[in-house]
């Protein structure tokens, strides 16, 4: 993927990979599944051995969870200070985000990466997990790839980010501008008015034959188009 060009996705080049992926990726159950058990978790004291049962659960579905995650530790680190930010996001979506919205998602990432056995990836998992609408998942490939083709002409600076959540703030910037893109491109290919573009969006699993039909937000949507466009259409 060219990221010269990553804050636009062509609307039926995107609707054509998450249909692919809606009919055949069995992934996405074990995921809602524990988005339902957990909610958003990270607003509130954690409990170890319930974050762990799902969470845990949905990471080794995603081959993920090659390292023992310390889930006691991060309860004891996780204080009122941040899930006071994850409470502030709590109804925020990524369409609708600001960058301080953004910039908070980053911190947090900051913070779960910091934990034994977390890391980068499975940060960007369980804050996907907890803060479903505004945070999307990165896995090493696609982050490497960001890495590489992430350019000036985003606005971003030519110096590098110095460490990982500065680079995940700038990769929710960059999917942030691909979901108000193809909003405004359902927008003007419907006539819709800019709701119910976002509600056309996030109700495409309902409208196709899907493994796990349900209404979906479009930071998920964007997670499973990098997917499908780096792993299974390739």
């Amino acid at each position: 993927m060219n990221y010269e060009k990553s804050a636009f996705v062509e609307l039926g080049d995107f609707l054509d990979v998450i249909t692919n992926i809606e009919k055949y990726f069995d992934g996405a159950r074990i995921f809602w599944e524990a988005k339902d058990a957990l909610g958003n978790f990270l607003s509130q004291p954690l409990k170890p051995e319930k974050v762990e049962k799902y969470a845990g659960s949905f990471l080794k579905k995603w081959r993920s969870y090659r390292h023992i995650i310390s889930w006691t530790t991060l309860a004891n680190d996780w204080k009122d200070d941040k899930q006071q930010i994850a409470m502030s996001l709590a109804n925020t979506k990524l369409e609708d985000a600001d960058e301080s919205a953004l910039s908070k998602c980053a911190k947090l990432f900051d913070h779960l990466s910091k934990v034994s056995g977390i890391g980068p990836t499975n940060a960007s998992k369980l804050l996907a997990l907890s803060l479903t609408d505004i945070c999307v998942m990165w896995d090493k490939g696609i982050c490497n790839d960001f890495r590489m083709k992430s350019p000036p002409r985003l606005g971003f600076s030519r110096r590098a980010p110095s460490n990982a959540s500065d680079w995940y703030f700038r990769f929710l910037i960059c999917q942030q501008r691909r979901a108000k893109s193809l909003i405004e491109q359902c927008m003007k290919q419907n006539r819709f008015d800019r709701n119910e573009a976002v509600e056309w969006l996030r109700g495409i699993a309902l409208r196709i034959p899907s493994r796990c039909p349900r209404e979906k937000p479009l930071a998920w949507l964007l997670d499973q188009y990098e997917y499908g466009k780096t792993r299974i259409c390739k």
